[in-house]
Parts: C-alpha cells; structure tokens; sequence
C-alpha cells in the first residue's frame, strides 16, 4: 500500500469514545492513509483499545509514551512518520516516482 498521507492521533484515558474515533478512520472508503496513535499514558484501557484496532488493521501503528502531554504527543507521532518515510528532497533531486514512499 503506497501511503499518502498519516493522521497522528493523540490518546490520553479517552476510552469512552475512542473507539468512535477508530471506528471513523477505518471505515474510510479512502484507504492510502496510515494512522499513528499515540498513547499519552492512559491509565484507563484506551491502550488495549487502540492496541486491538492496530491487531485488526495494518493502516494503524500504536506508539505508547509516559504522560508528557498533547504536544509531546504530536511530537511522537511526527517523529515516527518523520524515521518511517523517505527524507524530504531538495529541488536539486529527482524523484524517480511520484508514489514512491
């Protein structure tokens, strides 16, 4: 699958709706898109849930962090795609392929 875009989605104890939310993204009729998520230290069981949809999906990656906050979050997710895709090209590259992630 040639991934065109990622969507980071931070978790912190959102059990309550988190499924909703995972539910959303993996029901997309669009499917070149990988979702990171990213578990802020909950203390609730919204690791186990976002853990069963990253079991059920190859799209969703789970990354599991101590509580450090909404940004630090972010960061982790950005950090992630940023090791995990090609490096960005100046304009004196070529690209051999558009789709080539």
């Amino acid at each position: 699958m040639n991934v065109l875009f990622t969507i980071i989605v931070p978790i912190y104890n959102v059990q309550a709706y988190l499924r909703k939310c995972l539910d959303s993204l993996s029901n997309q009729t669009y499917t070149h898109f990988q979702a990171i998520l990213v578990n802020d230290g909950s203390t609730d069981a919204s690791a186990q849930i976002a853990q069963e949809y990253c079991d059920a999906d190859s799209r969703f990656v789970l990354i599991t962090q101590a509580n450090a906050g909404l940004s630090m979050a972010r960061n982790a997710g950005l950090e992630y795609v940023k090791n995990h895709r090609n490096p960005i090209r100046g304009g004196g590259n070529i690209l051999h392929s558009l789709c080539g992630f």
